[in-house]
């Protein structure tokens, strides 16, 4: 077993396809396959499953990617330590749609020594997209999302990956909607006045299990639903789209003013939820880190 037949695994998970692999990986085809079988061979145990829809992990195909990715990843901390004269810092999160989560990012940018080196990736997605990114696409930190209902899930999913959490904060979620709606005009909105306008929600919302299932929350029970997959096009449409509306995070008074947008509790819709900060076992947080969460914990104080 070697770094370069776990990095070929690796890319076969990500892309969910030996031949889209081989191409990011400037490997044949066939080399690709037989490299995955010889490692796979030398474990005891198959890593994939390959039927027509693609390739897939199995169960301990799946334990053995997530430890394969720690291992890549303190490998390549090893090598870029051993560069003389890289003093390059790097700061790596996964988050869900917020709008604190967002200014802390830019008071973060906007604190940086723009005088050293550094790399930054910051990604918006769902919270399974938080933990795979931690797990097999090198990210150090994700800030993920759910309702109160869901926790005992995600707790046990959490324990399984190795990941562990910190709390941030815990909100009541509400609905935002166009200053210019009808519903601007109900003082105390019920679940069946929102059945007449159309619900937006957020495209990428999956349960932790192996099968991805989407939430459709019983609170929605609407029949007109449109998903929408990027966070600035959801708010543009809230203020477009009258007859539109959407659960959210509060939103704070700069952004509901510059969307033209209104908010409010809606009884039997609105839940908690929780907002934590998740990172693998063992992992140290750098100088960045704790300048981010500095930020973030500013933002949830206002």
């Amino acid at each position: 077993m070697n770094i370069e037949q776990l990095k070929c695994a690796l890319e076969v998970a990500k892309t969910k396809s030996i031949n889209k692999a081989a191409e990011n990986l400037f490997l044949s085809q066939p080399n690709l396959s037989r490299s995955i079988k010889t490692l796979e061979k030398e474990l005891g145990f198959d890593i994939f499953i390959r039927d027509q829809r693609g390739v897939s992990e199995t169960i301990k195909g799946r334990d053995f990617l997530a430890h394969a990715s720690n291992i890549i990843d303190e490998f390549s901390r090893i090598e870029r330590i051993s560069q003389p004269g890289n003093d390059c810092s790097s700061f790596s999160i996964s988050v869900p749609k917020a709008s604190y989560i967002s200014k802390a990012f830019t008071n973060f940018v906007s604190s940086l020594d723009k005088s050293k080196k550094f790399q930054i990736d910051f990604k918006e997605c769902s919270a399974i997209g938080a933990v795979e990114n931690i797990l097999f696409h090198g990210f150090n930190l994700g800030i993920i999302r759910y309702s109160e209902e869901y926790e005992p899930v995600f707790e046990i999913f959490l324990k399984e990956e190795g990941l562990h959490k910190r709390e941030i904060c815990e909100f009541t979620n509400m609905i935002a909607f166009s200053k210019n709606s009808e519903l601007a005009k109900i003082e105390n909105p019920t679940i069946e006045d929102l059945k007449k306008y159309i619900e937006l929600v957020h495209g990428d919302s999956y349960l932790p299990y192996m099968h991805k299932q989407e939430i459709s929350p019983e609170m929605n029970k609407n029949d007109k639903v449109i998903r929408i997959y990027d966070s600035m096009g959801q708010l543009a449409m809230l203020r477009d789209v009258e007859n539109t509306f959407m659960g959210v995070y509060p939103l704070d008074e700069s952004s509901l003013e510059k969307y033209g947008l209104m908010q409010k509790e809606v009884k039997g819709y609105s839940k908690k939820f929780k907002d934590f900060l998740i990172f693998k076992k063992n992992y140290h947080q750098s100088t960045l880190d704790e300048s981010f969460i500095c930020e973030i914990e500013k933002q949830i104080r206002r």
